[in-house]
Parts: C-alpha cells; sequence; structure tokens
C-alpha cells in the first residue's frame, strides 16, 4: 500500500530518494532491498513543466505530507532539525512567562492575542499626561496556578511587558544559538544532538 511516509522514487538517471530518510539511497540499501521484497515497485521521479526531473518536481509531490526533499542525509537531517527547533520556539514563545512585577511572581500568557493586548496595555500607560490613579487589568496567575483579571498601575505593567519582551528575545536567541551549531554540524549524530535546553 503507497505510503508516502515510507516510498522510493526513482529517477531515469538513477537517482533513488527515499522518503523516510528524506534522501538519496543507494539501490543497494538494505533497507531499499528490503522493501521490495514485499512487491512493491519505487514510483517514477516526477518532472517539472520543462520535463526534468529535480528536486523541486518531488518536493511539490511530498510538500504536502511534510516530507523533506535532500540530496545528502546530512542535509535532510539539518533541514528537519532546524524547522523542529523553529517550531520549539515558536511553541516556547506562546507558553507564558513570568514577571514579578506586582511584587511576587506571576505567569503572564503570552499567545499572540495576549501579546498584543500586553503592547495596548503599555502603549496607554505611556500615554503622556497620564493620571496618577491610571491602572489597567490583565490576566495573570499566581505562582499557586489562580487566574485571575489582576489589577497593575503604570509601571506594573509596563515591567510586565518589559518581561514579556525579554521572554521572547531569550527564545528567539536560543533558537539562533542552536540554529548555528545546527549548520556547522559535520554528522548527523552532532546534528541530533542539538536539542532545545530543558527548563
Amino acid at each position: 500500500m503507497y505510503n508516502p511516509l515510507d516510498w522510493y522514487w526513482l529517477a531515469n538517471d538513477g537517482r533513488l530518494f527515499s522518503s523516510s530518510h528524506s534522501a538519496l539511497v543507494n539501490p543497494d540499501d538494505a533497507e531499499f532491498v528490503e522493501w521490495k521484497k514485499q512487491g512493491d515497485e519505487p514510483t517514477r521521479w516526477p518532472s517539472d513543466d520543462d520535463g526534468n526531473q529535480t528536486e523541486a518536481a518531488l518536493r511539490s509531490v511530498l510538500a504536502p505530507y511534510g516530507v523533506i526533499v535532500s540530496a545528502s542525509l546530512l542535509d535532510a537531517a539539518r533541514q528537519r532539525r532546524l524547522a523542529e527547533l523553529t517550531e520549539r520556539c515558536a511553541s516556547e514563545i506562546v507558553g507564558g512567562y513570568d514577571s514579578d512585577a506586582l511584587g511576587s511572581l506571576h505567569t503572564y500568557p503570552s499567545k499572540q492575542v495576549d501579546q498584543l493586548n500586553m503592547m495596548g496595555s503599555v502603549t496607554d500607560a505611556l500615554t503622556p499626561d497620564q493620571s496618577g490613579e491610571w491602572s489597567t487589568p490583565f490576566w495573570c496567575a499566581t505562582a499557586a496556578g489562580e487566574w485571575a483579571f489582576r489589577q497593575h498601575t503604570a509601571p506594573q505593567i509596563i515591567a510586565a511587558g518589559q518581561a514579556g519582551k525579554a521572554h521572547v528575545v531569550a527564545c528567539q536567541t536560543t533558537l539562533a544559538s542552536l540554529s548555528a551549531q545546527v549548520l556547522s554540524a559535520g554528522t548527523v549524530e552532532e546534528i541530533d544532538a542539538v536539542t532545545w535546553p530543558a527548563v
């Protein structure tokens, strides 16, 4: 049965692509030989509009399945790990952050709408000639996990907003550092060893 995540494509020039490895493999590859014994045959490598069997043509077929198309196992591993790290960074950014703006540690939400709401609150707090009595409620949780719409003075909401900005920058900085390690790695094992740090 056709499985795009574990299949092979053969080009007229002999190039053999394995979707499970996201890279070219040799026709005498043990996994491929075993796969053929099951009665399967590789699909013809697709062609572009000019009739050329290119990586781009194959990529267009496999992109909907999230399969990376690369000529080498090293590059495939590199692309896969960069994609995983980027996804992890995005998840960390919207996963919330801590701030002691209220005098004790509170957790603030940081999904996109939360970031926009915080930006609006901080902007309002910075409005010239703002009343000294100004305050705004913002959703946050105590260390015990008790969420509530708590009032913040201007300095408090600004501090909470700054903590949120620092959180985003820290995530982006981590991604940049890990990505550099992946790009400079010389083996698949070195690439696989690059992981997001545990909290």
